[in-house]
């Protein structure tokens, strides 16, 4: 059973900053839902998105390519809401559903989340969490970026 909840406060959030969320250690974190607030504070204004477990990156994009990448695997598209999936939506069965999940229970030190925050204007920026139960730290979907 999956539980959604608001978490803590995004540390730094400011027009041309780097923005930091730290995961509570304890739960599988299933997806992050980050909703976009302020004046002007678009998708695109998120120049860079950090996922780090233990000080290694394990997903990387803009605000841009990870709402196409949404698009593309069939999540809902909004203005204000971008969504970071870890988990395998489409798989055949429910365990495979759940490959991806971050387990943050056992093996993880440190999970954040850096946001570059381009040139909003009075950017807000929460995080909402979809979470199971605990779990340790097991195969995870790696999301990074290549010039090619």
């Amino acid at each position: 059973m999956s539980l959604l909840k608001k978490e803590l406060a995004v540390f730094n959030v400011a027009a041309n900053t780097t923005a930091t969320f730290t995961f509570q250690l304890g739960p599988t974190y299933e997806r992050l839902i980050l909703e976009l607030g302020g004046t002007t504070f678009t998708k695109a204004h998120l120049t860079d998105i950090r996922v780090k477990i233990n000080g290694r990156v394990i997903h990387q994009c803009s605000g841009t390519q990870l709402d196409l990448m949404n698009l593309y695997t069939g999540l809902a598209s909004d203005p204000k809401y971008l969504t970071i999936d870890f988990t395998e939506l489409f798989a055949r069965d429910a365990t495979g559903q759940y490959v991806g999940g971050i387990g943050t229970a056992h093996g993880v030190a440190q999970a954040t989340i850096e946001f570059d925050i381009g040139a909003a204007t009075a950017p807000t920026l929460n995080v909402y969490s979809l979470t199971s139960g605990q779990s340790q730290l097991g195969v995870v979907n790696k999301v990074l970026s290549y010039r090619f």
